[in-house]
């Protein structure tokens, strides 16, 4: 779009022109009132500093010498010239060859005010308006801040860490307000939505379009449930409970198809399996505790532990089924409520070593159970104590409690080295698409903000 002319500039360089155009036409307009304007018909009849204008029939004087030829004013190759030397408003055409810069046109600049047109009343709709300085933060295919390698994308005003994902259907966030009341928005192209609210620390994620949040259900007497939201609904939608029923629902995982949480009560619990097309499966031992519910497209993985205590097994089943199940012996350090993270075939976790006391991530990979679980070995990895992380498509970002802060820290592991992102203060957080990590920092007692980086180019 070309750009409008600046008025102030405009009048700044005015004065200047001015003042340049009196000094050069000074000597011309002296010499042209000196003249004695006698009658001429050919140049041949005025004085050696002068020429004929013939159109006028009278001698007016030359600056430059004496021309070859009468001057014609009428001609067509005489240019835009015009001498008036009889009258005091005679003006000389002082135009610069075409291959300088001529000075901008002395006049009047366009009316840019916006007519005074009121505005018909509409219900306003929930649909925001972009914010300025945001453009571009969600592009074609799925790229979140294709324009910028990092930076800040929004602040909260409450008090807990906003969370933040990047997924091929919408950008995704929790926006906190003065008030308390957390909502959570999405942005697809320049057009930003409030879905819907929810707790400020409720875990959400998103798969396929499909949105699922752990929160309690007021319609079971606040017994924790997963609720299904589809990010291609219309304005009003509400999440809906997946599976209305009088125990807790949590750790919801999502994959093609199918939606996976943990069900329980105090004394029993067993891994649900609910496909779109409404069938429902349930797995696990009877008399074991299941958490960590994590789905793939070849195979589906969970933690589970006798309810009476011992040790703890990740067991591993095929895609959208409870067997063959393979139980695989890990490490002590898993915690009830820990989760399992996915990356293609490998599964990732944190375990307390006792040693240290510091968490640990460990990885198995379910299309070579023969190499077994072992910790994950990076870059200045084992140093640092990890309270969360995120896998995806080789890269591990993690937030780990160092120095009395929360780090920001992204490892490689395809060659195991450690990657640098620009952050500050404390980070928690951490999200991962195939091109960008996202994170909640805060710097002092600023309020929290949700920062991005875009990640190297192997």
């Amino acid at each position: 779009m070309p750009a409008f002319p600046d008025p102030a500039r405009a009048r700044g360089r005015r004065p200047v022109a001015a003042a340049l155009g009196a000094f050069l036409l000074l000597p011309a307009c002296q010499a042209l009132l000196g003249g004695d304007g006698r009658e001429c018909a050919t140049t041949v009849d005025c004085l050696d500093d002068q020429i004929c204008a013939v159109d006028r029939g009278r001698c007016v004087p030359t600056t430059g010498g004496r021309p070859d030829r009468t001057l014609d004013a009428t001609r067509p190759d005489a240019g835009d010239a015009t001498l008036e030397a009889g009258l005091p408003d005679a003006r000389l055409d002082l135009r610069v060859p075409d291959e300088s810069v001529p000075d901008p046109p002395d006049r009047d600049l366009p009316d840019l005010r916006i007519p005074d047109v009121q505005a018909p009343d509409v219900e306003p709709p929930d649909v925001l308006l972009p914010d300025a300085g945001i453009s571009d933060v969600y592009g074609p295919a799925g790229d979140c801040f294709p324009d910028a390698p990092f930076g800040t994308f929004r602040e909260s005003a409450g008090a807990p860490v906003p969370r933040a994902l990047c997924t091929p259907e919408a950008l995704l966030w929790t926006s906190t307000d003065a008030d308390g009341l957390t909502t959570l928005m999405s942005r697809r192209g320049d057009v930003e939505r409030a879905l819907f609210t929810l707790p400020p620390t409720a875990p959400f994620l998103a798969s396929g379009g499909v949105v699922l949040v752990e929160m309690p259900d007021a319609l079971r007497g606040g017994r924790m449930g997963v609720f299904r939201f589809d990010l291609a609904e219309g304005p009003g939608a509400m999440p809906a409970a997946v599976l209305p029923a009088p125990v807790d629902h949590w750790h919801a995982t999502r994959a093609r198809g199918v939606t996976g949480f943990v069900e329980g009560d105090e004394t029993t619990s067993a891994v649900v399996l609910l496909f779109d097309d409404n069938r429902t499966l349930r797995c696990g031992e009877a008399q074991h505790r299941q958490w960590g519910l994590s789905l793939g497209e070849a195979s589906t993985a969970w933690f589970e532990q006798p309810s009476a205590g011992g040790a703890v097994d990740l067991v591993v089943v095929g895609a959208h089924a409870c067997a063959p199940a393979l139980r695989v012996t890990i490490p002590p350090g898993v915690e009830e409520g820990d989760r399992l993270e996915r990356d293609g075939t490998a599964l990732y976790w944190l375990a307390t070593e006792a040693a240290t006391r510091r968490r640990r991530v460990h990885t198995f990979d379910t299309a070579r159970p023969g190499i077994g679980p072992r910790p994950v070995n990076a870059e200045g990895l084992g140093r640092v104590n990890p309270v969360e992380f995120v896998v995806n498509d080789g890269w591990l970002l993690l937030s780990a409690f160092d120095d009395r802060a929360y780090r920001l820290h992204l490892f490689d592991l395809t060659n195991g080295r450690k990657q640098q992102l620009p952050f500050a203060g404390s980070a928690r957080a951490p999200a991962l698409s195939g091109t960008v990590a996202l994170w909640a920092q805060q710097v002092g007692g600023s309020p929290w903000e949700i920062h991005y980086g875009r990640l190297l180019t192997r």
